[in-house]
């Protein structure tokens, strides 16, 4: 369960081309992906990355989604391996931003 746009999935990409040297992911805790619907999100996703990816929902366990999706990212065909990846929580209330893994 990935919080990507198509646009960050490019970006996604790119870093892996250019040799970044590392991943932050960052999960919202209202599950609002920028107005957009969950499904409008995920279809943009599959179309961007050509592959089936589960079903974007509400997160029913935050940090537990956090740290699916980084173990996810660190087994992904498009992800060098080594890249030091983190995941990160950003809750909508307060503004802050805590770090999951």
């Amino acid at each position: 369960m990935l919080t990507f746009t198509n646009e960050q999935a490019h970006v996604l990409v790119e870093k892996n081309l250019v040799g970044a040297d590392g991943i932050d992911g960052v999960d919202g805790i209202d599950g609002v992906y920028g107005g957009r619907g969950a499904l409008n999100i995920g279809f943009r996703v599959r179309q961007a990355l050509r592959s089936e990816l589960e079903d974007f929902r509400p997160f029913e366990r935050l940090e537990e989604a956090v740290r699916r999706d980084v173990r996810w990212l660190s087994g992904h065909v498009l992800v060098k391996a080594g890249i030091p990846i983190s995941g990160w929580v950003y809750e909508v209330e307060t503004g802050k931003v805590r770090r999951v893994v």
